[in-house]
């Protein structure tokens, strides 16, 4: 859409001497940010990002979680179930943890007891979660969180915890990859319209 309305106004000018005002592109980037919002973007230079999900099967009485943890370039670093643990007890810091359930990140912030089934082992994740991070973990929307949301559902059909290092398996390779195009389409567009208005 930017290329077009880059493309566009180019030709107006062209062969009419005459171009939209460069308010209009502002005011379409700015409704784009919501859009924006809605995609998985990159972590702060020298951070990591830490995405995660759960699912829980009903009729099996089954539960599984995803975990993906990115660098600020967006390369897959890890994804396993526990990352809060398992990236404290190894030292890093600087992470970004981000999740879609809006009850998940809500107990993560509230200060007073979880009496809920949940309650250990988000005392748990509270107790490891200072030691990653000094932001508290922040809400995202679903289609944020696709990696994250297809390893959990992924755990559902395993016996086993499962760990990959350096390599995604290949049945999130693709999303993967779909985040880090969009990020770098997006900040491309931005750079030809600042250019353009510039």
């Amino acid at each position: 859409m930017i290329a077009w309305a880059i493309w566009n106004c180019r030709n107006s000018k062209l062969w009419n001497d005459t171009c939209d005002s460069p308010s209009l592109f502002h005011t379409w980037v700015s409704s784009m940010s919501a859009f924006g919002s809605t995609k998985w973007s990159l972590p702060p230079t020298g951070s990591l990002n830490m995405n995660f999900d759960g699912t829980w099967n009903e009729a099996e009485k089954i539960s599984g979680a995803g975990v993906v943890i990115r660098d600020d370039t967006g390369n897959f670093t890890l994804a396993l179930r526990d990352g809060v643990v398992w990236a404290a007890t190894r030292g890093f810091h600087k992470i970004v943890v981000e999740g879609d359930s809006l009850q998940i990140v809500g107990a993560l912030t509230d200060a007073s007891p979880n009496l809920s089934t949940i309650g250990q082992i988000m005392d748990d994740v509270k107790h490891w979660l200072p030691t990653i991070t000094e932001e508290v973990c922040t809400h995202i929307r679903r289609q944020a969180n696709t990696v994250a949301h297809r390893l959990a559902r992924f755990c559902l059909s395993v016996a086993n915890q499962c760990d990959w290092f350096d390599s995604p398996p290949l049945f999130v390779a693709a999303l993967l990859l779909n985040d880090l195009l969009y990020v770098i389409w997006f900040f491309i567009g931005l750079s030809h319209l600042v250019s353009l208005l510039g």
